[in-house]
């Protein structure tokens, strides 16, 4: 947690809130896509293109609805050429979750 984003493959990045607002990594890192992750979701920078999923950071919240939606907003980017960010608050639940289940879609990897 705030030591910066971390690369998964190419054009996706995990990362944190704060990462989330940082100009320098997302210049960096050739950011043009977030996925906000988190219970207060929403787009924060205009020059960025947004997919904002509200949710809690609790044993109780299915994430699994979103991953349709999700995996299609990160596929979309990353063959359009961008560069995609998933966050959620602390970096390290929600978004690995979602960045998980999309690097599992693509390459078929089970459940």
């Amino acid at each position: 947690m705030g030591n910066g984003m971390n690369k998964i493959v190419p054009g996706l990045y995990v990362g944190n809130f704060r990462d989330a607002k940082d100009e320098k990594q997302l210049t960096e890192y050739n950011i043009t896509h977030i996925v906000s992750v988190h219970d207060n979701a929403k787009k924060i920078r205009e020059d960025k293109e947004y997919l904002c999923i509200v949710a809690s950071d609790s044993p109780e919240q299915d994430l699994v609805k979103f991953f349709p939606q999700v995996n299609k907003f990160i596929h979309r980017a990353r063959l359009d050429g961008g560069s995609v960010l998933v966050h959620c608050l602390a970096g390290v639940s929600r978004s690995v979750t979602i960045t998980a289940a999309y690097i599992m879609t693509v390459t078929n990897l089970g459940w």
